[in-house]
């Protein structure tokens, strides 16, 4: 189980072939690639400099709020996900107003509105993984599943798979920081969640802690029997 998280400045997207050589298996470094070239299509300007051999910066859209995700759908749309709470849909390269969904977030620092990801055999079914932090009653990751409905995502439709610890009960240096939030579909159709440490260290080499862990779920929400220490915890 393998996991990056896909934020990167202008400087780090130099670094990023160097990057991809770290991952496996071949699938999860393409995604990477993928998110390094979307964000800098969306997000950053074009400076020669910046753009890889090779590679052409386009300005699609203008006007996002903390770009942290990207899903591109099979129709050509893409949703993306912005740190403070919003879900933005970008269709025939027009930012769509109002937002297909906005999440009661907590964006202190570094959370926020984290991850996205599309169902195996999206448009069937039309379903979307978000991975955030929920305000109340404490900040906490949650990873939610969302049904597209034209371009907003329902939602009535919310289907919980997934909640953290309440993190004003962490004792850590900076709960709000190292927040992981990372999300994709694996090979095998299951969901891979990055969930950081938040500057607590120890508890990602302890078992029962989901802290500093990759998290490996059905899409159903379900924990699969493969898992490598299933038959060593609980939940």
């Amino acid at each position: 189980m393998k996991f990056v998280s896909m934020i990167f400045s202008p400087t780090e997207i130099l670094r990023a072939r160097r990057l991809r050589s770290l991952l496996r298996p071949t699938a999860l470094r393409r995604a990477m690639g993928a998110a390094v070239v979307a964000t800098a299509l969306t997000t950053l300007p074009a400076r020669a400099a910046d753009v890889l051999p090779g590679f052409t910066t386009i300005r699609m859209c203008e006007g996002l709020t903390g770009a942290t995700a990207l899903a591109p759908l099979p129709d050509g749309r893409i949703l993306i996900a912005e740190q403070t709470g919003a879900v933005r849909m970008l269709k025939e390269n027009q930012l769509l107003n109002p937002p297909a969904i906005t999440l009661p977030t907590d964006s202190t620092w570094e959370r926020g509105v984290l991850g996205l990801a599309l169902a195996p055999g999206f448009p069937s079914p039309p379903h979307v993984f978000v991975h955030w932090t929920v305000a109340q009653p404490g900040p906490h990751l949650r990873l939610s599943r969302f049904t597209l409905v034209g371009d907003t995502l329902d939602p009535a439709s919310e289907l919980i798979l997934l909640e953290g610890s309440n993190q004003n009960e962490i004792r850590a240096s900076m709960p709000a920081g190292h927040q992981g939030g990372g999300l994709a579909i694996g090979p095998d159709g299951c969901l891979y969640a990055a969930v950081g440490e938040m500057t607590t260290q120890t508890p990602s080499q302890q078992l029962n802690s989901l802290l500093g862990k990759i998290l490996r779920i059905r899409t159903d929400g379900s924990i699969p029997e493969d898992n490598p220490v299933f038959a060593q915890t609980t939940g």
